[in-house]
């Protein structure tokens, strides 16, 4: 019985010391290596024997090495809330809403409803209108020296293309629903509702373009530069050129056809060059001119042309018709325009003065400042007025 009890009490004293071991603290020398003052070091021997990595820093006694706190950063910004759907009526100019729409085509915000290509058309434009159509009454003069003709009318005047350009526009020409301008750069302008077909305006030139014309259909339009070099826009179609040719002088013009599907180019001197249905009619290649030849106009029917001079001379060929000239002493000419059907024509002098022959009137002079050159002038499509360009704009002066 004895021998029982003490079996009992030697199990219960042997659970007890297995419980105090278990829940004593280890000490710092449970394996070589001294510990600082929090119980930690680096373990430099029998790593792998007590599970460590030599080198690594570790603590005995539930103690950690000692680290600085992290230092609290500020929050990151929220996103930008998402721009939901967007109208014109969110946008202060049409110039924004087209920034907006260029930016994804596919217009997921319906800024283009008629699909054109132009989003918010009703919103105002950044850049200022041209000058409205201002009606003036103006008395009629005979510009051949007859004096008053004592009778008064009313002409409408009105910008068609008013805004400022990179470079001087040399040549206007009439399109079907409005008027084109380009500059020497090649650069078109077009105005009063024209459509844009093209121009050069990225594209180095060897040399500066001098002219331009319309076709026909007012759906297209050519751009000449001086060596001959045509560039064709629209339904305007390409015949040939001067390009690669070597000139006595320089081309200073070009006419097309009644169908479009041809041209001449003149150049200074008068020398005609026809291309595609165009015929040869005649040039003053071979005669000595006071002034250098500055232009040429198809005259009606496809069967002549005019060429016109910087003295205001005029010279006929095939079945133009000549009605009279420009030229005095002093005189300068900056255009030559004919009506459609051959009635009459214009030269415009380069103080603006428009000088009518035949059976025309004169729609008054270009209100551009002293300082503007002049540089031509173009009929109306339907012989009913002219437009003017000048080095900055065009203007058009039609009966009111």
């Amino acid at each position: 019985m004895y021998k029982r009890l003490i079996c009992r009490l030697g199990f219960v004293v042997a659970l007890l010391l297995v419980s105090v071991l278990a829940t004593a603290p280890r000490t710092a020398q449970a394996h070589p290596g001294n510990t600082d003052s929090s119980g930690c070091h680096v373990c430099r021997t029998n790593c792998a024997r007590w599970g460590e990595v030599p080198g690594a820093r570790h603590c005995h006694g539930g103690s950690r090495p000692r680290s600085p706190s992290p230092t609290p950063s500020a929050p990151p910004p929220p996103p930008p809330p998402p721009r939901g759907d967007l109208d014109c009526d969110d946008f202060a100019t049409q110039e924004e809403a087209q920034a907006t729409y260029n930016a994804d085509p596919s217009d997921p915000h319906r800024l283009d409803a008629d699909n054109d290509g132009i989003a918010c058309e009703a919103l105002p434009s950044a850049t200022p209108p041209p000058p409205a159509m201002v009606t003036v009454t103006e008395r009629l003069v005979d510009l051949e020296g007859m004096g008053s003709l004592g009778a008064t009318r009313s002409v409408s005047r009105f910008h068609a293309i008013a805004r400022r350009v990179d470079a001087p526009l040399v040549g206007t020409a009439v399109g079907r629903t409005g008027v084109w301008g380009v500059t020497a750069k090649g650069e078109v302008i077009a105005g009063e509702g024209a459509a844009f077909y093209g121009d050069l305006a990225n594209i180095p030139l060897t040399l500066p373009i001098v002219g331009m014309a319309a076709t026909p259909s007012g759906d297209g339009y050519w751009l000449v530069a001086s060596d001959g070099g045509i560039f064709a826009f629209g339904d305007a179609g390409f015949y040939g050129s001067t390009g690669a040719i070597r000139l006595n002088q320089p081309v200073v013009g070009m006419a097309p056809t009644p169908t479009g599907r041809g041209y001449w180019l003149v150049a200074s001197d008068g020398g005609i060059f026809s291309f595609g249905d165009a015929r040869f009619y005649g040039s003053t290649g071979d005669i000595p001119l006071n002034q250098p030849v500055t232009g040429m106009v198809t005259a009606p029917g496809a069967t002549g042309y005019y060429l016109f001079a910087g003295d205001g001379g005029v010279f006929t060929f095939g079945s133009a018709i000549f009605h009279g000239s420009a030229v005095a002493p002093g005189s300068r000419a900056a255009g030559f325009a004919s009506t459609p059907w051959g009635n009459g024509y214009w030269v415009l002098l380069s103080d603006g003065t428009v000088r009518p022959f035949g059976g025309v009137q004169t729609y008054g002079a270009p209100n551009v400042a002293p300082s503007e050159t002049l540089k031509a002038i173009a009929a109306a499509r339907d012989g009913a007025g002219y437009v003017i360009a000048s080095e900055h704009l065009v203007e058009r002066l039609v009966p009111a």
